[in-house]
């Protein structure tokens, strides 16, 4: 969810939003002008100038373009450049020695937002579930179009909600050749199917807040969500070395079920359900979710697909109540600002050593 209302950008904003920024996100109140600032960054198809002594960037509300960011210390080197995102980064012999990464959260923000905005389903408040399961998608991406063929050829249709519009964002996300036979036995050509679910193409929308909305039958009416976030990768080979993506980024797709109180498939990158623990959420839901700590993508899925078999083969009643406690104790994790604290928590120690890096 997009709840940063921008990107602020030395040269192209006023040095005033650049230090309101910076005081709400970071509590940095001091902002040296030898400093270019490029913040909330999207998918950035600009150079670096070469004429500040120090850079520093983040990446909130869009995946970070690693490419870029490599390209661009490297050109920069060796001044000083920081990069400020949501979760860890695994050191790589790739990052230059001038980039450097602190971990600053927003996505508790991003919850807080969402619950303000759509409210949070009360404890007492829900409608026993119709289906198993939702699967949304709009964009094709390789997970969501392995998720897809899995359900539609193995999953009980008439306990599941199921959209797949079959949107093409980029080239990239079009392979569908793979040398294992739970993925070959897929028919990955799918074409826009809907299952359970009205055709809602006419009310999509890219407004980040709209997006947080809880209100609808796949979280209303089906119990586990699969959260199909676009940016799945983990581990992978660049420039003929091993490579683990930045990760887990989480957006609205997994936001909206955590606050409509139901249980979560993470289909997304790896450690999803450890990054979300340490926010103080809980998981045990009497399923195995070990596949989640597999940073191969091609092994992780068929720990997902093992997981919705397992759902497949258990009565809804069981599992509505196998989840029933931890979906409440996160509701309450919310409800009572827990998850926001320890957000916060984590941020008050990564805010000084940002302060720290941009006045030294």
């Amino acid at each position: 969810m997009d709840f940063i209302p921008q990107n602020f950008i030395s040269k192209i904003v006023p040095q005033e939003s650049i230090q309101w920024f910076l005081k709400k996100y970071y509590n940095v109140n001091d902002m040296p002008v030898d400093v270019f600032y490029a913040l909330n960054l999207q998918w950035p198809n600009f150079e670096l100038p070469s004429d500040y002594k120090k850079y520093f960037c983040s990446f909130h509300t869009e995946y970070v373009d690693i490419d870029w960011l490599i390209n661009q210390a490297q050109k920069i080197y060796p001044s000083p450049f920081l990069c400020i995102l949501d979760y860890d980064v695994d050191s790589s012999e790739l990052f230059p020695d001038n980039l450097k990464f602190i971990k600053q959260l927003t996505l508790h923000k991003q919850i807080k937002l969402a619950a303000d905005v759509y409210g949070i389903r009360h404890i007492n408040d829900f409608a026993y579930p119709e289906f198993k399961l939702s699967s949304l998608s709009w964009r094709i991406t390789q997970y969501k179009k392995f998720i897809t063929a899995y359900l539609k050829q193995n999953f009980d249709h008439t306990q599941m909600i199921l959209s797949y519009h079959s949107i093409v964002g980029k080239e990239d996300d079009l392979h569908n050749n793979f040398p294992f036979d739970y993925l070959t036995k897929l028919d990955l050509n799918i074409g826009k199917f809907l299952n359970n679910c009205i055709d809602e193409t006419s009310i999509i929308n890219s407004s980040p807040v709209e997006n947080a909305n809880w209100h609808v039958p796949a979280f209303q009416n089906a119990l586990f969500n699969l959260t199909n976030e676009s940016f799945h990768y983990s581990m992978t080979i660049k420039a003929d070395k091993p490579f683990v993506y930045p990760g887990p980024y989480l957006t609205d797709k997994t936001i909206k079920p955590l606050i409509a109180g139901r249980p979560i498939i993470p289909v997304g990158q790896a450690k999803t359900i450890e990054f979300l623990k340490e926010l103080g959420f809980n998981f045990n839901y009497g399923l195995d979710l070990s596949f989640d700590n597999d940073t191969g993508d091609l092994s992780r899925i068929k720990g997902i697909f093992d997981t919705i078999d397992r759902i497949q083969l258990t009565p809804l009643k069981e599992l509505y109540e196998m989840t029933e406690n931890s979906v409440n104790l996160n509701l309450s994790a919310i409800a009572t600002g827990i998850v926001y604290d320890i957000g916060e928590s984590v941020n008050k120690k990564s805010q000084i050593e940002i302060e720290h890096w941009i006045t030294q």
